[in-house]
């Protein structure tokens, strides 16, 4: 399985991280081991999630109040959004 990354989650997974630096010395870090650590989960079991969204599925991370939603194409996933679970539900999705 490949992944592909839609380009605004390398921006959002900067910017939480960062936000979460600031608040505290590592907690950036563990953010985004947190987050590395989903993409593992779903590279392994692509279709284990439930749809969310005709076609979108999402995982929450763990310890972080964030989801990562994304679609299975075939043999590709593509990650297409870092989102808090606060946020509009409709955040990202017209994303390809």
């Amino acid at each position: 399985m490949f992944v592909s990354y839609h380009p605004a989650v390398a921006d959002e997974l900067i910017a939480v991280a960062e936000y979460y630096e600031r608040i505290q010395p590592g907690l950036g870090y563990a953010f985004r081991d947190q987050y590395q650590h989903t993409i593992a989960r779903i590279v392994a079991a692509p279709s284990r999630s439930g749809q969310i969204f005709p076609g979108i599925r999402g995982v929450p991370l763990r310890r972080f109040p964030y989801w990562v939603l994304y679609r299975v194409e075939a043999d590709l996933i593509r990650i297409i959004v870092l989102r808090h679970r606060s946020r509009d539900i409709r955040y990202g999705l017209d994303r390809q």
